[in-house]
């Protein structure tokens, strides 16, 4: 089973490449990395900039809103969790992608408490790397 899903990311992969360049916004830094790990090069990946490295309390900017406007597809982990990013994407008309609608992702983290820090999961990083791969394909 390990060696279909990497020789499907391989074919993933390689019909990345020959996508056309297109920009990404992303909702945080960590995000950023696992879309740049799937896009490489042939696409611009682009993150909102928070300095405070916490988008629990972040309040977007003007330029964040040109940034997503200026963007093909805008990726992020919930709303709940970026209340910043949803804002950010009232009456935008490119495609969006929301983390947490990914099923094959575990965001619990004991009874009644969510953990959005998927990423610190690297089962979960694996899996957002295959849904990532297939929606971004699309």
């Amino acid at each position: 089973m390990k060696y279909i899903r990497l020789f499907l990311l391989l074919i993933i992969f390689l019909n990345i490449s020959e996508a056309s360049s297109k920009k990404i916004v992303v909702s945080n830094m960590p995000l950023a990395g696992i879309v740049h790990m799937v896009v490489g090069k042939s696409m611009e990946v682009s993150p909102i900039e928070i300095a405070s490295g916490c988008p629990h309390h972040y309040h977007a900017k003007p330029s964040d809103k040109a940034k997503v406007e200026s963007s093909d597809m805008a990726i992020y982990i919930d709303d709940q969790f970026e209340e910043f990013f949803a804002s950010l994407l009232k009456g935008y008309k490119g495609d969006m992608l929301r983390i947490s609608s990914f099923n094959t992702i575990i965001f619990k983290e004991g009874v009644n408490r969510t953990n959005w820090h998927f990423w610190l999961d690297l089962d979960n990083v694996r899996e957002a790397v295959i849904a990532l791969s297939s929606h971004i394909i699309k």
